[in-house]
């Protein structure tokens, strides 16, 4: 007998994996049941709180867990030791998180009433009338029709395990209402999504492990986890559909890369039955079925079959689909986009990456770094990496074509979900170029000290740093980021935010409250802070007169706004100005988008009014660029220490639509 056998023996003497797997699932049930009927209903029952016995157990089954592990031979083997090591951190990830829902998870909001609506009404009701479900829910709009059901669906043994639960519950003292609605069914309704993902991330170490190193693979799944949109939609806001969709996703995209080349017949049609539950969840997952097509066509450049038995499975998956449209609509192909218009010529591409209105890459860095690891991961792995790009490409233009292509209330860019997995390549794929290459995070770090030392000169030699006494690093820190985003932006905005600020001829930080505006049908603006995002060059900082009225002068012989405008059409332009005293009488022009328009007459506090054409504007940031008969500094003719060049000060700005004619 081996060394290995005889440790086995030793610390497994009963042979009971099954048991210990057997136990971890019973605790899993555990755990749903204390969190569905908040601690009421656990076996056994613990003399404590909720949160507590919930830790209690979720220690519990996690360790059950490690020893199911440690019961099979190959623990002994040091790869395998790593991996299942691996596969335990992150599933004491997920238990954590679902403590965190537990306690701080947030029921039905956003459009979790609308795909909760369904659910209730396939189960209690066995119709498509969803006005009870209303009645309850409350929802803002009602649109359940126009969501599809895979989330819905994939929750009914959820749904039905917490109104057992909640039977069970009643036998035992406790008061819940039992119609389907409250708090144990609205909680049952979002672990669906939130245990199915926690699943898919197990499934993602194991699919990413295969092809790149563990421990970066590990790192970069963690990373992306915990630095993305997926946390908030596992924990926060689980009734969406998010998590779930990242999950199937993962399951497809998964399975054929484990597979990859695909042969067998019969998983053509397991990878068709994925995509279709995929799809069903969020329409556009269906886009990824392109990339094993694509993959198999490359190498059997003739062979039709496995698309024919991908997309048959596909459709009859996607079956449930077809019906409900066809009973809501009369259509069984009519897929509703009411409120998410598409739009393929007015794409935002750029501003779905781009823009701090939920783009992608400002509010998640990380997945900034991957979609960097994939572009590397072309010198080692060409094919896939090409294909992971193409997806992302593919989702980036479906995002883009909506609408409301920030996503509404949102955080971050949820609706790259399905691309998860590519994102947590290309971190793994990142992080494995930087630990070969240790010179780069010391010239990161570098760099970064030698930026912090040029603000701080900047500050001593502006006076803004005593010379000879103590000093608050508080707010010379302060004041070096400031002006350090001031001179670079956000970092993960960029390059967009430099080639705007080129563009424009503004500092890189303009680019956060302006690049991806959805615009103004009507401006009036103060000239206060908060005009600070409009004002470009030639403007002073606000001030308040003796009136405590908001104004700005104009530095300089011209003075530029930006503003974003809705559509493109007729305005009415009103500047109120009032010249400076030793520059009357003076002339005020003004440049709408490299349109010139000739000077008035300005002396007094006055209005002064422009009706511009529609061809002047576009749709978008408009360039507007105000000039001036003259300057004077008032140093020149009052005791006034000020040297700037000045010629009005403006009180308020105006842009009203000329209604179309009849």
């Amino acid at each position: 007998m081996g060394k290995r056998e005889v440790l086995t023996t030793l610390l497994v003497p009963f042979r009971f994996p099954e048991i210990l797997l057997t136990g971890f699932v019973f605790e899993l049930g555990n755990l749903f049941s204390i969190t569905v009927t908040q601690g009421f209903v656990q076996f056994p029952p613990l003399s404590m709180g909720r949160f507590e016995s919930f830790f209690v157990h979720a220690v519990l089954a996690w360790l059950l867990l490690a020893a199911y592990y440690l019961s099979a031979n190959r623990w002994f083997l040091p790869r395998d030791r790593r991996h299942k090591f691996a596969e335990l951190t992150v599933v004491a990830l997920c238990l954590l998180g679902w403590r965190f829902y537990f306690e701080y998870g947030v029921r039905l909001s956003a459009d979790a009433p609308h795909y909760f609506a369904q659910a209730h009404s396939f189960l209690f009701d066995l119709d498509l009338d969803f006005a009870n479900e209303y009645e309850q829910t409350r929802p803002r709009i009602e649109i359940a029709q126009n969501y599809p059901i895979g989330l819905a669906l994939l929750s009914l043994p959820f749904l039905t395990g917490a109104h057992v639960l909640v039977r069970v519950s009643g036998w035992m003292g406790n008061d819940f209402p039992s119609e389907g609605f409250g708090y144990p069914y609205e909680t049952a309704f979002e672990l669906a999504g939130y245990l199915f993902a926690s699943l898919a991330l197990v499934y993602l170490l194991r699919t990413v492990t295969a092809l790149l190193p563990l421990s970066v693979a590990t790192l970069g799944l963690v990373c992306a986890l915990l630095s993305s949109f997926l946390a908030w939609y596992m924990v926060v806001e689980a009734g969406m559909p998010h998590a779930m969709s990242f999950a199937w996703s993962t399951f497809f995209l998964g399975y054929w890369l484990r597979l990859r080349p695909v042969k067998r017949p019969r998983d053509w049609v397991v990878l068709g039955m994925l995509i279709g539950v995929a799809a069903m969840v969020r329409w556009q997952n269906g886009v990824l079925v392109l990339l094993p097509l694509v993959d198999d066509l490359l190498d059997a450049p003739r062979s039709f079959r496995p698309a024919t038995l991908l997309g048959a499975a596909a459709s009859l998956t996607f079956l449930p689909q077809f019906i409900f449209w066809y009973q809501t609509t009369g259509n069984p192909f009519a897929m509703p986009t009411s409120g998410h218009e598409v739009s393929w010529e007015q794409m935002r591409l750029m501003e779905v990456l781009y823009s701090t209105n939920r783009g992608l890459f400002p509010w998640n860095p990380a997945l900034y770094l991957g979609v960097i690891g994939l572009v590397l991961w072309l010198s080692r792995s060409r094919r896939l990496a090409v294909l992971f790009l193409a997806g992302f490409a593919l989702q980036i233009y479906v995002n883009a074509s909506v609408g409301i292509w920030w996503g509404g209330w949102s955080f971050g860019g949820r609706r790259f979900d399905s691309c998860f997995l590519f994102f947590v390549v290309g971190l793994a794929v990142f992080f494995d170029f930087v630990r070969r290459r240790p010179l780069i995070p010391i010239l990161a770090t570098a760099s970064l000290l030698a930026l912090w030392n040029l603000a701080l000169v900047r500050q001593a030699r502006s006076g803004l740093v005593p010379p000879d006494r103590l000093v608050s690093f508080q707010e010379v820190s302060r004041r070096s980021v400031d002006e350090l985003y001031s001179w670079l932006g956000y970092p993960f905005a960029s390059p967009a935010n430099w080639l705007f600020a080129a563009r424009y001829g503004v500092s890189a930080e303009k680019f956060d409250r302006l690049f991806g505006h959805e615009g103004f049908g009507n401006v009036r603006l103060r000239f206060d802070s908060d005009a600070e995002p409009y004002v470009a060059s030639g403007w002073g900082v606000a001030e308040r007169d003796s009136r405590g009225e908001w104004f700005r002068w104009s530095v300089g012989r011209e003075s530029t706004l930006l503003i974003p405008l809705r559509e493109q059409r007729a305005y009415e332009l009103t500047a109120e100005v009032r010249p400076l005293a030793g520059a009357v009488p003076n002339r005020i022009g003004v440049t709408v988008n490299g349109h010139v328009h000739p000077p008035k007459p300005v002396s007094t506090s006055t209005n002064v009014k422009w009706v511009l054409a529609e061809e002047n504007w576009q749709r978008g940031i408009n360039t507007i660029v105000f000039y001036y008969g003259r300057t004077a500094k008032p140093s020149d003719f009052s005791e006034s220490t000020d040297s700037r060049e000045l010629a009005v000060a403006f009180h308020g700005f105006q842009l009203i639509a000329i209604p179309d004619d009849d």
